[in-house]
């Protein structure tokens, strides 16, 4: 009776562990796609800043070229042009916003699949101590 009780405890601790592993492999999967939002919500913000400047430039370039005459009339124009790239770049930044709350909520997730498996292995670890006591 005893080696079959062993055998099923050796049994159980095989599929605990099994199980830790798992959830050790899903955290570590998690965490990559952290990284992963991280590095994407940088690049983009990065990405957008540059991609608007640089079409500001251009544009500013080509409608000062050869216009003097028309100053006043093109500051109205390059006004209105910087309060709709302001808007695109409030448009970018809520995306940069909305990618830093899905990137929060995955590391939450993470969190709470470590307090589950921390959890779980303090269960392990009383139940290995009942079983010896």
């Amino acid at each position: 009776k005893l080696s079959v009780l062993e055998e099923e405890k050796a049994a159980m601790q095989d599929d605990f562990q099994n199980m830790l592993d798992e959830r050790d492999a899903e955290i570590m999967q998690l965490e990559a796609r952290v990284m992963l939002s991280e590095s994407a919500v940088h690049s983009a913000k990065n990405e957008a800043r540059d991609e608007l400047l640089e079409e500001t430039k251009r544009q500013l370039l080509e409608e000062l070229a050869g216009e003097k005459e028309q100053q006043s009339e093109r500051l109205c124009e390059l006004e209105a042009l910087a309060q709709a790239k302001d808007a695109e770049l409030a448009t970018a930044e809520e995306r940069i916003r909305e990618l830093e709350r899905i990137v929060g909520l995955a590391k939450k997730k993470i969190l709470a699949q470590t307090g589950q498996v921390e959890k779980l292995t303090a269960e392990r670890q009383e139940l290995l101590d009942r079983g010896q006591a």
